[in-house]
């Protein structure tokens, strides 16, 4: 014989700190489970109630869907279910967790110095050193590699010439800085371009120019005899 509705009833207050515990949803079931009108539930606020009751009836009417609460979807999706792509997947668009890619025919990255030195110097300095990687890509790229320090001291002297004139006449030396480099070696280049700079010549690279071929030249040493002969 099933019971009447009177023994399912909590005493009121029981009842009420039961349902503060409880999830508004949850809280609602348990109220209709009662026997009471979902309309009479005596917490939260209108609106709340109202999507409480929506989840239920939206429970209710799909059976077994269970609702994705991570991400806001206009429809529920079963366990384990992929949502359809918008475009057809091809075949190789999915790779393999392990597979990323044929590693094998990357191509390995170009050293790029003065492009790296660009980006460190900024200003005036990284617009000569762009051009000079566009118009004369491996004598830059040895002189950033290999000479940084001298290329640095070169560019702190150009700073001396007018901005309009700076960057062209820096261009037009590089050959002949290079070569001085090879003939005289870092250490002496750097010492002399020092020098020129404290000086604060007018125009710092004709004048380093020839401070440069000055060093290293040596003097003929004139040998006489006693007879006057020179040889």
């Amino acid at each position: 014989m099933p019971r009447k509705r009177s023994r399912y009833r909590l005493e009121a207050h029981r009842l009420w700190e039961v349902l503060e515990r409880l999830s508004l949803k949850d809280g609602l079931l348990l109220w209709e489970a009662l026997g009471e009108d979902p309309r009479d539930f005596p917490l939260g606020k209108a609106e709340a109630l109202k999507k409480a009751k929506q989840r239920i009836r939206g429970d209710r009417m799909s059976p077994g869907i269970t609702r994705n609460e991570g991400t806001k979807c206009p429809a529920p999706l079963r366990a384990g279910e992929r949502r359809p792509l918008a475009k057809k997947e091809k075949r190789g668009d999915r790779v393999s967790p392990g597979k990323r890619g044929n590693q094998g025919t990357e191509r390995p990255r170009y050293p790029d110095p003065a492009g790296a030195l660009a980006q460190e110097l900024g200003g005036w300095r990284a617009g000569l050193l762009y051009r000079a990687r566009k118009e004369q890509n491996g004598l830059i790229q040895k002189l950033a590699h290999q000479h940084r320090e001298s290329l640095l001291e070169l560019l702190n002297l150009a700073e001396g010439l007018p901005l309009p004139r700076r960057i062209p006449t820096t261009l037009a030396w590089l050959e002949e800085f290079a070569r001085e480099l090879e003939r005289l070696g870092d250490a002496e280049v750097l010492k002399a371009l020092l020098e020129v700079r404290k000086r604060g010549a007018e125009n710092p690279l004709s004048y380093a120019a020839r401070v440069l071929a000055a060093r290293g030249v040596q003097k003929k040493e004139e040998v006489w005899t006693p007879t006057g002969e020179q040889f």
